[in-house]
């Protein structure tokens, strides 16, 4: 009997140690199996960096590709509606021409003095109005009437720098850089002269919405070299080959633009001034295109706006090398 309760003790005491072994494995197997978690976790956060840094990149190209296709879809409907307006304004303008003619003649078979008179010069007036509004019309378009010649774009803006000033009682500080030996430019001296004055004309309406604060303009000119890169968010991409550009750039601390304003703010007929009539930003638009260049925009609500004219110098001008592109032919044929 004593054996036998010394048999089942043994027994029984086996059974513990067998049970503490037991436990004991399955203590050392969970302390494996969480310091494999813990190796697991710190390769699952590399991995979701590697996740995330991928996903940026993808969205940063996905961005630019949509950028491109808004402005080549932009670019093309302003195209198409630059062909309407021309086609328009050519037609308009020819039957003001007609008004015009007959108000001239009546004119000429009355008394100056006469009511009539009167009457008929004042119609006379408000045609040549019109024709110079449908004349803007045919520069966005394209089809002003121009007369080429190689010009220094220096000297077209300081003069026209000089008339602005000359024009306006606001005190404002215009600051003026202007690199030294550019390259001409072929274009016509009197469509240039306005695109400036436009430029500076918008200039100063976003100044004067900012109340009392100093009102500041700087006007600059210096020769760039730009990469196909640099040319993504310009206006009027007429596919030129990367190179050198005569940069007009006139830069203010107005009020700036938010987005959806900068990227209608050529548009014809746009206008968030309630006395605007939206046509000469179109304008200088339309005179960026007949002279094959670019535009680019900077602005931000309450940051002012930078606005950057792209011109191609003429080959064979003082400083352009020869057969270099891009560049315009001084040739007027």
């Amino acid at each position: 009997m004593k054996k036998e309760r010394k048999e089942k003790k043994t027994e029984s005491e086996l059974t513990k140690e067998r049970s503490l072994e037991a436990s004991d494995r399955e203590r050392r197997c969970d302390h494996d199996a969480g310091s494999m978690s813990h190796k697991e976790m710190a390769g699952s956060h590399e991995e979701m960096a590697g996740l995330v840094a991928g996903l940026e990149d993808e969205i940063s190209v996905l961005k630019k590709r949509i950028r491109a296709e808004v402005r080549i879809r932009h670019s093309a409907k302003l195209e198409s509606l630059s062909e309407l307006v021309g086609g328009v304004a050519h037609n308009f303008n020819n039957l003001l021409m007609e008004i015009l003619g007959n108000a001239e003649l009546a004119m000429q078979s009355i008394d100056d003095s006469s009511p009539e008179f009167v009457n008929l010069h004042n119609i006379t007036s408000v045609v040549d109005r019109a024709s110079n509004l449908c004349k803007q019309m045919m520069t966005f378009a394209g089809h002003g009437k121009k007369s080429v010649e190689p010009i220094d774009i220096n000297g077209i803006v300081k003069k026209t720098v000089a008339d602005f000033l000359a024009d306006r009682d606001e005190k404002i500080e215009l600051d003026q850089v202007y690199a030294s030996e550019l390259p001409a430019v072929l274009g016509d001296r009197e469509q240039l002269g306005r695109l400036v004055w436009n430029l500076l004309e918008n200039a100063m309406e976003a100044i004067a919405t900012v109340g009392d604060k100093g009102g500041v303009i700087r006007v600059s000119t210096v020769l760039s070299h730009l990469k196909r890169s640099e040319l993504e968010d310009v206006y009027i991409d007429h596919n030129l080959s990367e190179g050198r550009y005569i940069c007009l750039a006139i830069t203010d601390n107005g009020c700036g633009m938010p987005v959806e304003v900068a990227e209608k703010m050529f548009d014809p007929f746009f206008s968030t001034k309630l006395k605007g009539r939206g046509i000469g930003l179109a304008t200088v638009l339309g005179i960026i295109r007949g002279h094959r260049g670019m535009v680019k925009v900077e602005s931000g609500q309450g940051q002012g706006t930078t606005v950057e004219i792209f011109l191609p110098p003429a080959i064979g001008s003082e400083l352009s090398e020869s057969g270099e592109k891009p560049g315009v032919q001084l040739s007027t044929r």
